[in-house]
């Protein structure tokens, strides 16, 4: 050993080595990684405690299977908002899933040794975003939880087309009436029924219809929707993803019903490499018998979809108020044909979607031009299945209402103004309550110290709470003034909305003090996300870890890499 610091010899031949740029082996980066886990559970459960004290804290679970060992992990992510008005996402964990089955009272074992590794004992003081798997609907039902806006709207689509397995077969059906297989059905659709712009489309009670009871033209539309699967699905199993590239094409998506988006992924990658792939299956001697004008309208009917998702997938700063914003603009534009055309129009990517169309000698597909039966028929099912599956609850019109840029809620009727108002008003009303029965809590500490002090024992003259010094003497209430009304001031302001950004926590935090029980609210509503976009991205990670080149990683390793990779980036 030399004596110079951090360095090792290795003799005349190698000289001095840097042990700092020595590679560790795996069991002592394992070792290292896991330190340094510990640690940033320590910091991360003190930043939690004035969140938690406050009910600034959601959790995000769901449940995961590796792509190598089929194990079953636990994932849990958490965004809250600080007393700095900071908005943060960590991904807490993901855990194996030791339990027995994955039933409801199991989840619920789980989740508590999870969050027990933060110092929450008690999972009533959180907030909980999750899917609608019947687990976490049974798990969650004595808890505070909503559901993720993004997994409604994927099922809205896939049942919007047929695509969940129990009507799978029924729509492979088509063949029966087309003469291109043996394929039989006589299962029932669960569909919503037509009411409403039906002009030029016979429409039936879809109740309970199957399949060869549907107009030719949805037919038509399905017929070419479970083509593009096929397509697909043969170019995967067959690895002509590569000749198709090779061709100056792209690779073609396969459609997944619990992956949001995949439908529009499926199509455009077909639509992009239309030629390509139709040139490569023509060597193969597979037929491609896919009208691409009929892909093109999907995709231009779709494309509402893909914007909403998009926009409402945040991951570092608040996105529950999108929530309201997202549904009325699916619903404007699905409500006309002349609408969904100018929502195409107004958007940027759209446009740049238009563009490419015409220099790519794409002009014989004008799509804008008129609307046929079948695409109509399923832009009004789509709009039915949004008005039927999605409901807006309170919480979404106060979120958006305690954004400054959206504060009056100009697109909402009279009638979900005043609502919203007063429901603002009773949260307000309960934070009151709240902050007095804290303060008397508070007191009753203070006196009790200030006798012990007078036994000889030293008082506490003030007490540090939530950031600020609390004065233990003074019980002056900060909200005693009943007849000022927040709610009306907040919407009486002059608020420049060129200083306006997105995040409106940025408002809040300015504003706390001048909007003292509204900025609370808002720090209350605001940490609440909109989709569980975390955590999803959490194992879209854990994935890249845990691969065939990797599949020794200890389950309890790949935990602590995903959790010190959330809290240091």
């Amino acid at each position: 050993m030399s004596n110079q610091t951090n360095s090792i010899t290795d003799g005349a031949r190698h000289g001095y080595i840097d042990v700092d740029q020595v590679l560790r082996g795996a069991d002592a980066t394992a070792a290292h990684v896991s330190k340094l886990a510990d640690q940033h559970r320590i910091r991360i459960s003190e930043n939690l405690i004035e969140p938690l004290e406050n009910e600034a804290v959601t959790f995000i679970p769901d449940l995961w299977s590796d792509p190598v060992h089929q194990v079953s992990y636990l994932g849990v992510s958490a965004t809250f908002v600080n007393d700095r008005f900071e908005y943060r996402s960590y991904d807490l964990c993901c855990s194996p899933f030791e339990e027995e089955d994955k039933t409801a009272e199991n989840i619920l074992v789980a989740l508590q040794k999870a969050s027990g590794k933060f110092n929450i004992n008690d999972l009533s003081t959180l907030q909980f975003v999750t899917d609608r798997g019947s687990n976490f609907v049974k798990a969650m039902k004595n808890y505070s939880s909503y559901f993720c806006f993004a997994h409604r709207l994927n099922n809205i689509l896939v049942l919007g087309f047929y695509q969940n397995e129990s009507i799978k077969k029924q729509t492979k059906a088509f063949s029966d009436m087309t003469g291109e297989n043996e394929t039989n059905s006589d299962g029932i659709f669960n569909c919503c029924s037509l009411n409403n712009d039906t002009d030029g489309i016979v429409l039936i009670n879809m109740s309970k219809t199957k399949v060869q009871d549907l107009p030719d033209c949805v037919r038509e539309i399905l017929k070419v929707l479970n083509n593009c699967k096929d397509v697909v699905k043969y170019v995967k199993l067959n690895g002509l993803n590569k000749n198709i590239q090779s061709e100056g094409g792209f690779s073609l998506c396969q459609s997944s019903k619990i992956r949001w988006l995949s439908i529009m992924e499926l199509l455009g990658s077909i639509d992009r490499s239309f030629k390509e792939t139709k040139k490569v299956l023509q060597e193969k001697k597979k037929s491609f018998l896919i009208d691409r004008l009929v892909i093109k309208r999907l995709i231009h009917s779709l494309r509402p979809f893909k914007h909403i998702l998009t926009i409402a997938q945040k991951g570092n700063e608040p996105s529950l108020y999108l929530v309201l914003i997202c549904v009325m603009t699916l619903r404007k534009a699905l409500s006309s044909f002349e609408n969904l055309v100018l929502f195409n129009r107004e958007n940027d990517d759209c446009n740049d979607v238009l563009k490419k169309r015409k220099d790519n000698g794409d002009d014989e597909y004008d799509i804008e031009v008129e609307e046929p039966d079948g695409i109509r028929f399923f832009r009004l099912r789509l709009l039915e299945l949004l008005e039927s599956m999605f409901i807006l609850e309170p919480i979404h019109f106060a979120a958006t209402f305690l954004h400054p840029r959206y504060r009056y809620l100009r697109k909402c009727s009279t009638a979900q103004v005043d609502s919203c108002k007063s429901y603002v008003r009773r949260q307000l009303k309960e934070i009151v309550e709240r902050e007095k029965v804290k303060r008397l809590t508070h007191s009753q500490e203070s006196q009790r110290l200030i006798r012990q002090g007078e036994k000889g024992e030293p008082p506490l003259k003030k007490k540090k709470r939530f950031g600020q010094e609390y004065e233990a003497s003074n019980l002056s209430d900060e909200y005693n003034s009943a007849e000022d009304d927040e709610v009306e001031k907040y919407l009486s302001m002059f608020i420049d909305s060129e200083l306006l950004v997105d995040n409106p926590l940025v408002f809040w935090k300015t504003n706390q003090n001048n909007l003292p029980l509204l900025s609370k609210l808002a720090r209350m509503i605001h940490y609440i996300p909109a989709t569980t976009t975390s955590v999803e991205r959490e194992f879209s990670v854990g994935g890249l870890v845990m691969t065939e080149r990797r599949s020794s990683i200890n389950p309890d390793n790949l935990n602590n890499i995903l959790f010190v990779r959330s809290v240091t980036r």
